[in-house]
Formats: C-alpha cells, structure tokens, sequence
C-alpha cells in the first residue's frame, strides 16, 4: 500500500520499513540481501540508525551491526561472538539507564561446536533473554574486509543453513558487484534478494522543488543541479548536456566557479560511466580552467577552496587517461600534476603522482622512465612521518619499483628499494597483499 507520507526521504524510509517487514514475515527466509544504488546507501543508513534507536525505531527487531573483517573462514563465527558480547558489555550502562534490566551470558562452546553454530547460538540465546520484547536478532554483516571472496559466500550459505527463524541476517550490496549474487541463486528460499528501488533522484528533485527559492539564481543552480544527477541516474546523456550548459552558464554568471566545477565533475563522471572517455577528458580539463579562475576570485573562500579542486580535477582527468590506455599522455599529465598537488598542499597526491607517472611509463615498456618516476616518489615520502605515509599509496610505489627492479638492467637495486621501504614504514612487513596491488595498479587517489 502507498505511504501517506508527504516527505519524499520519510517515504522512502517507509518503503526500507516494508522490504524488511515483508523479509520477517517470511518464516523460511534467513538472509536479507539487500541491493541499492550508490545513492541509496545514506537511506540504508538511516533506516539501520533510526533501529538502532529505542525511542525512533520502529520496529520490534534487535539490529545489531558487525564490522569484523573476514580472514579465517574457520574461525569468523568466533570472532562475531567475540564482537557481540563486546557490544552486549558495552551497552549495559545505557540499558540500566533505561530501566532495562537483561541478563545474558553466551551459551558455552562445546568442542564440537563449529564457530556459526557457535555464533548462531549466541544469537538466539540473547533472543531467549530478551524474551518477548524482540520480535528478531538481525545481524548486520558488514566486514571491515574479506580476504577470501570466494570463501565469503560459501560461510554465509552455512550460516543460514543452520540459524533459526529468530535470527535473520542483512548484508547490503552495490547493484554493481553483487558478490552474493550465486548465493542468492543457490540458496533461493533462505536467501532473499530485495533491490531497494528508492528512486532518489526523483526524491531529490522533490526536495528542491519543495524547498522555494526557484526564482534565484541559488535555487534554479540547486535544481538544475539535481535534474542533472536525475538524467545522469537514467543514463540520458542528451539530456544531461543540456542542463550542463545551463547550469554552466548561470555558475558562470554569478561567478559560482566551484560550483562549475561541481557541474563538470558530474558530468565527467556520467560520460566516464558510458565510456566516452574523451568528453569526460575535457569536462575535466574545463574544470581545472575553472579552478584557476576561482583561485583568483575576489571571494576568499572561493579562492581558498579552488587549488584543491583544481588537484581533483587533475586526478579526475587522470583517471579517464588511464580507463583510456592512453599511457603516454598520463605519464605526462600526472607528472605535471605534481606541481598542483605540492600548491594544493597534498603529499599524498604528491606520491600518488610519482606512482600513476611510473604506472604509465611501465606500460609504455619505457622501463627507465618508470624507474626515474618511481624513485621521484621515494624522495618525496622522505620527509613526511609514518602516519601520513601509512595512509598514502607509497607501499603501492615501492611494490611496483621492486617488480621493476627484477628487470636485468636494474639488477641488485630491488633490495634497495625493500630497505629504503622498510626504513620509510617503519616495518619489514610493508607489502601490500597481492589483491590489493592488482587492484590498485591503475587507480589514482
């Protein structure tokens, strides 16, 4: 039945509330697989806040969310019991606040007890304490990482297969991925898949129009912004050159320079998503013209904002170079954006730079230049400390400067680089794991 709710973002809310209702209702179901949109994911969010909430949620389900990361497929049940009695310890003060008085301890783990049915157990058991207050435990499984992607799917199969009706499971999924996909297929009465369908262009579009204003130059930018994040979400690509050049030209007018460049952004990302990575090329350069403009605006917090977005518009235009294979004239374009990232004051863009620079050049097979760039990096890593590094992409840089130091022309100076690494990190284990350095190979920052 159709929500009465006026407010688009409490109606689509309200839509989350009947996918779950209906997922309980269904007494064979363990497993919610639900699969949403990038933009959907702060409705996700809100939903499982709000249940989070004994005074806003809605519902007479336990929502509790888990964020240990997947590494020993054996022994992940111990680890999400470990965590629930964690949360469980945690919250006693605010339930004796609340005037709610529950004890629970954790059934004991016999020795032949596997760690789901160990976690399964523990699951129900709080559901036994709690009594009638909860309908539900839903578990919200969402591991920090998985280190075995394909060990993942067959964990959860398990796990559903054993847990009873009054403990259910959530995993939320990009529409893009969908690693759980096989599962779902597999395990079609336990496994429910539930798209959200929240439609939150259209809703965001209500919002503007709601929100007044449409006779400002503010409010038509604000809306003409929004319908752009509409037909750039339908993937009308005609229309959203339209109201690009519209939005352009009242950004343009009121000297709105980063708000242009937001509007080129955009745009680049839609045509990058249809693989015409050219136009998006040249929305990206149009936005770095923006960002120079806006550096010297008479507006200081425009002025202020403008050499980072001029460094996000470099590494945006970068990115399109490399999803185009048009190595050669990455090399050059990242290693001009070293100057922007040092006047942005962003060292890890610095080293980024150095790295995507050395990433093209090796696959130009042009081995020295490679080599050159990569050492450039190294050098620029020698006077930040440990923190910054350990959130930079040096381990990146120095595992790709060892794979090219295996070549015969650089014979011997790969060990130098594995001590130099370990020196900069502060540990001899520095690497990154084999997964990540194949996904990381041709990103930028």
């Amino acid at each position: 039945m159709p929500s009465a709710n006026t407010n688009p973002i409490e109606r689509r809310l309200d839509i989350l509330y009947e996918q779950w209702d209906a997922f309980v209702q269904n007494e064979q179901a363990r497993l919610l697989r639900w699969v949403i949109e990038g933009d959907e994911r702060p409705m996700i969010e809100a939903f499982l806040t709000a249940e989070s909430d004994e005074e806003i949620g809605q519902t007479p389900d336990l929502f509790i969310r888990f964020s240990s990361a997947f590494s020993k497929p054996a022994d992940h049940g111990f680890v999400l019991l470990r965590e629930l009695i964690g949360q469980y310890a945690a919250a006693q003060d605010a339930l004796r606040e609340d005037g709610v008085s529950v004890h629970w301890q954790p059934p004991p783990i016999g020795p032949s007890d596997t760690d789901c049915r160990s976690f399964i157990h523990g699951c129900a058991s709080l559901k036994q304490a709690l009594g009638d207050k909860v309908r539900v435990i839903a578990a919200v499984l969402e591991p920090d990482a998985v280190a075995d992607i394909d060990a993942y799917p067959l964990w959860l199969q398990t796990l559903v297969q054993q847990a009873p009706a009054e403990v259910r499971v959530i995993s939320i999924e990009d529409t893009i991925e969908q690693p759980l996909r096989l599962l779902a297929a597999s395990e079609s009465v336990r496994v429910v898949s539930q798209p959200a369908e929240l439609a939150m262009p259209e809703a965001l579009e209500e919002l503007s129009s709601a929100s007044g204003g449409l006779e400002t130059p503010a409010g038509q930018l604000r809306h003409l912004m929004v319908q752009l994040n509409k037909a750039l979400s339908a993937k009308d690509l005609a229309k959203a050159e339209r109201l690009t050049r519209q939005a352009l030209a009242l950004a343009s007018a009121q000297k709105w320079y980063h708000l242009a460049l937001a509007v080129h952004f955009m745009m680049a990302g839609g045509l990058m998503a249809a693989s015409r990575l050219a136009d998006a090329v040249g929305h990206y350069r149009a936005a770095e013209t923006a960002a120079e403009e806006g550096r010297l605006s008479e507006d200081p917090e425009i002025a202020r904002l403008c050499p980072g977005l001029k460094l996000k518009a470099r590494l945006g235009g970068g990115s399109a170079l490399l999803a185009a294979k048009s190595y050669e004239l990455g090399a050059k374009h990242y290693e001009d954006t070293v100057a922007v990232a040092l006047a942005a004051s962003d060292p890890r863009a610095v080293i980024d730079c150095y790295r995507l620079a050395s990433f093209c050049y090796e696959q130009n097979k042009r081995y020295q230049q490679a080599w050159d760039s990569g050492v450039k990096g190294l050098q620029a890593a020698q006077d930040l400390d440990q923190e910054v590094l350990k959130t930079s992409s040096l381990p990146y840089l120095g595992e790709s400067l060892i794979r090219i130091g295996q070549r015969k022309e650089f014979y011997g100076l790969g060990a130098r680089i594995d001590r130099e690494m370990t020196k900069l990190m502060g540990r001899p284990d520095w690497r990154p794991e084999p997964a990540e350095t194949a996904a990381v190979s041709g990103n930028s920052a």
